[in-house]
């Protein structure tokens, strides 16, 4: 019998870092690209060298974020990533994934254009005059992803319940198809990516029981569903994304990798097959499902042998 081969979660090209930062106005946004790109030679957060490319999403004018230039944007970043992906068996995807902004009344729009694929990072200071001073500017942007890289405790914990997991964590869970009462699941996601250390809020909203022959804790949700991430490798989804939110969201929660084809195989908790089971698809809208079970992937696209 031939020994299954062991899968990576990405390549092993493992320090690539893709850098989007948004909201800075010409000509500040090209002198932070440029200055980023020649600092971050030097280590970053270790003694290793990652390496840094960066996207640059330039404001008409500051506190600004016009939608149709985000949607550009966030398309214009899902054809890097995935043009990239392409070449090479894979090798060029970007390990992370951070989206480095600064705070404005349409930010919240950004980062739902965004959904849970990249790691948000807020760019902020005290004194004001950096945003007229491109040096300054660097300098700000630059210590903050220099923190960022180092893992404090916040990221770390997130890196863990995503990366090193496997995607077993409560951050991986589909944002839509994962049903906590009284508030949504995703609502909990939302205030996880407004504050990246309220990690422990979110798992303590998410209950978990022992599933499966070797007796595995899963999240287990209001529907009495169990959400075991499948680990086999296989899945793949024949389909392509509709939308580029999409495309970014199955190969990232919260700036970390997930494999490809990563999703969960829900079933319920005491074994009966689905009849009818709702179920909300990115691509169909509202779906019932028949059957053992159904593979819902991190954008929340559905698939099972029986689906209508």
């Amino acid at each position: 019998m031939a020994r299954r081969k062991k899968t990576r979660p990405v390549s092993a090209d493992t320090e690539r870092t893709l850098v989007l930062l948004c909201g800075l106005p010409d000509p500040i946004a090209g002198v932070v690209e440029r200055h980023l790109d020649v600092q971050t030679r030097k280590p970053l957060g270790g003694n290793r060298v990652p390496t840094i490319e960066t996207l640059a999403l330039v404001a008409p004018e500051w506190l600004s974020y016009p939608s149709e230039r985000v949607r550009e944007f966030v398309k214009r970043v899902a054809d890097s990533v995935y043009r990239k992906r392409a070449t090479s068996q894979d090798r060029f995807r970007p390990r992370r994934l951070l989206l480095m902004y600064v705070p404005a009344p349409s930010a919240p729009a950004l980062l739902e254009e965004f959904g849970f694929a990249p790691l948000p990072i807020s760019v902020h200071s005290e004194h004001q005059d950096w945003r007229k001073d491109g040096v300054r500017a660097c300098e700000l942007f630059l210590a903050q992803l220099r923190e960022v890289l180092s893992f404090p405790k916040p990221i770390a914990e997130l890196r863990h319940a995503i990366e090193a997991s496997g995607g077993r964590g409560a951050p991986a869970l589909p944002p839509r198809n994962f049903v906590l009462k009284p508030r949504p699941f995703i609502e909990k996601l939302r205030e996880l990516r407004a504050d990246l250390s309220g990690l422990s809020r979110l798992e303590a909203a998410v209950q978990t029981v022992r599933h499966g022959r070797k007796g595995i804790r899963v999240p287990v949700d209001a529907r009495k569903r169990v959400f075991p991430s499948d680990l086999s490798g296989h899945g793949l989804p024949r389909e392509s994304p509709s939308c580029p939110r999409r495309e970014l969201e199955r190969l990232y929660r919260f700036g970390f990798p997930l494999r490809d084809g990563f999703h969960h195989d829900v079933a319920r908790q005491d074994g009966a097959d689905f009849r009818d089971e709702p179920f909300e698809c990115s691509e169909r809208g509202e779906v019932t499902v028949c059957g053992t079970h159904a593979n819902v992937y991190p954008d929340d696209y559905v698939r099972a042998p029986d689906v209508k």
